[in-house]
C-alpha cells in the first residue's frame, strides 16, 4: 500500500491479477500495451489520480477517491467496475462490454469512442456528460441530479436512459429501437435525429421538448407520455 505521497506504478507485460493500493496523493498507474486483458484491483485514494491503460482491461475493479481523477483505456473494457468519489472526473474509454461505471458527485465526463453493450453508467450528482460514439445495446444510463447531457451517436437498441432532477438533454443521432428515455424530475430536451421505432418516452410536468427528424413510420409503434406542464 502506498502512503499519502504522490505514488506511481508502471507495469510492462502481462497483468493477471493482484491488488494495488496507492492510498491518498496524486497517484499514477500506467499499463502498457503488452498488458493485454489486464486484470487487477486498483485502489487510489483522495487526490488527482491518473490511470492509463494502453491495452485492454478485463475483470478488474478500479476505485478512485475524491478529487479530479482521469482514467483512460485505449482498448476494450470488459466485465469491470469503475467507481469514483466526488470530483470532476474524466473517463475516456474505447469499447465497453458488461461494465459498471459509478461516477460520484461532480461534473463528470464519460466518452466511449466505440460501442457499449450490456453496461451500466450511473453519473451521480452534477452537470455530467456521457457520449457513446457508436452503438448502445442493452445499456442502462442514469443521469441523476444535475443538468446532464447524454448523447448516443450510433444506434440505441434496447437501452434505457434515465434523467434526474435538473434540465437534461438527450440526443439519439441514429434511428433508435426498443429504447426507453425517462425523465420525470426536471425539464427535458430530447432530439431523435433519425426517428426510431418501439420507443418509450416518459417526461414529467416541466416544459419538455422533443425534436424528431426523419421520423418515417417507425414512431407509430412508439409511446410518448408527458406530464401536466407546458
Amino acid at each position: 500500500a502506498g502512503g499519502s505521497g504522490n505514488d506511481s506504478i508502471v507495469i510492462s507485460g502481462a497483468l493477471t491479477g493482484g491488488e494495488y493500493d496507492l492510498s491518498d496523493g496524486n497517484d499514477t498507474v500506467a499499463l502498457d500495451d503488452a498488458a493485454k486483458d489486464a486484470k487487477g484491483t486498483f485502489k487510489l485514494g483522495s487526490g488527482k489520480d491518473i490511470i492509463t491503460v494502453a491495452g485492454t482491461l478485463s475483470t478488474s475493479t478500479v476505485y478512485l477517491g475524491s478529487d479530479a481523477d482521469t482514467i483512460t483505456v485505449a482498448g476494450k473494457t470488459t466485465s469491470t467496475t469503475i467507481e469514483t468519489a466526488s470530483g470532476n472526473n474524466v473517463f475516456g474509454l474505447q469499447q465497453a462490454d458488461s461494465i459498471s461505471l459509478l461516477a460520484g458527485t461532480g461534473n463528470d465526463s464519460v466518452d466511449l469512442s466505440a460501442s457499449s453493450n450490456d453496461s451500466q453508467y450511473t453519473l451521480g450528482d452534477g452537470k455530467d456528460t456521457l457520449v457513446v460514439d457508436t452503438t448502445s445495446t442493452k445499456d442502462l444510463i442514469q443521469g441523476q441530479s444535475g443538468d446532464d447531457q447524454i448523447t448516443i451517436t450510433g444506434v440505441a437498441a434496447s437501452s434505457t436512459v434515465y434523467g434526474g432532477a435538473g434540465e437534461d438533454k438527450f440526443t439519439l443521432t441514429a434511428a433508435a429501437s426498443k429504447t426507453v428515455v425517462s425523465d420525470t424530475q426536471g425539464k427535458s430536451d430530447l432530439t431523435l435525429s433519425a426517428g426510431g421505432e418501439d420507443l418509450e418516452v416518459t417526461f414529467g410536468d416541466d416544459a419538455d421538448k422533443v425534436t424528431v427528424g426523419n421520423a418515417g413510420t417507425g414512431l407509430t409503434t412508439s409511446s410518448f407520455v408527458f406530464g401536466a406542464g407546458n
